[in-house]
Parts: structure tokens; C-alpha cells; sequence
């Protein structure tokens, strides 16, 4: 029975694939976990364990990518104002980012355009099945 969530990032069910490799062979989801080796978040993770920080899963990525997207935006405005860091985000084709290469708000006001990884398991085995850019998401301006 096919199925996505944010639960299936967890590690545990490589394990769980591990002993029942059949488990997980239908179920299907897309992640910003790392999703191949030498991923982003990967290189991220490696990168903080070198500094001596633990980083268990994707959301401390996801926090450098704010950073990195406020940065920008303070950037390319010039300035602290909010409304104009919020305006430089917003029309910016393309701001560099931890989790994926880059994202873009541009044209969505509310929500950041990034490639999305669909990831599943084949025989017991975590597999990136293909990398796409989500169509229908809903707009929260």
C-alpha cells in the first residue's frame, strides 16, 4: 500500500527494511532527507559532526536553509527592513540553500519551489526513485 510522510525519513525503517527487505517495497514518499549518498544534507551533517555538533535528521538543515534565505534576502535588499528583506526572498530566482542546491519564492509568495526527492525502498534497500518539482502546492499568502 503506497504511502508518504514525514516519518518515513526516520532511520529506523532501514532497519526495519533490513530485517523484512519485502516491508517497504510499495511504500513510496517524498523527503528532504538525505535520499543518495553525498547529498547536501549529507555533506551538511558531515561538515557539523567535524565541528563536534550531532546532527540527527534533516531539520537542522532545514534551519541552516532559513538562515541561509534570510541572509540573502538582508543581502540583496541592502538593509534589515523586513518588508524588503521579505521582497528580495520573494523575487529571487534562485537563493542557495543547505537541503538542495537552490529554492525560489518567486511567483509563490508563500512557499519555497525546490526539487522534492521521492524515495523507496527496493528490496529492503533505500532508493531515490526520481527528483521532481511539485505542481500542486497550496499557496498560504
Amino acid at each position: 500500500m503506497p504511502g508518504s510522510a514525514d516519518g518515513f525519513d526516520d532511520p529506523s525503517l532501514d532497519a526495519q527494511a533490513e530485517q523484512d527487505p519485502g516491508f517497504l517495497d510499495e511504500d513510496f514518499f517524498a523527503t528532504l532527507a538525505p535520499s543518495a549518498p553525498d547529498s547536501r544534507i549529507d555533506a551538511f551533517q558531515a561538515e557539523c559532526g567535524e565541528m563536534g555538533m550531532e546532527v540527527n535528521g534533516l531539520f537542522p538543515s532545514l534551519g541552516a536553509d532559513t538562515v541561509r534565505i534570510v541572509a540573502y534576502g538582508v543581502e540583496a535588499a541592502g538593509s534589515t527592513d523586513p518588508v524588503a528583506v521579505r521582497e528580495a526572498i520573494r523575487s529571487a530566482e534562485s537563493i542557495p540553500v543547505m537541503s538542495v542546491e537552490e529554492i525560489s519564492f518567486k511567483g509563490t509568495g508563500s512557499y519555497a519551489l525546490r526539487e522534492i526527492p521521492v524515495v523507496g525502498f527496493e528490496d529492503g534497500t533505500r532508493t531515490l526513485l526520481q527528483r521532481d518539482f511539485p505542481e500542486n502546492v497550496p499557496d498560504w499568502q
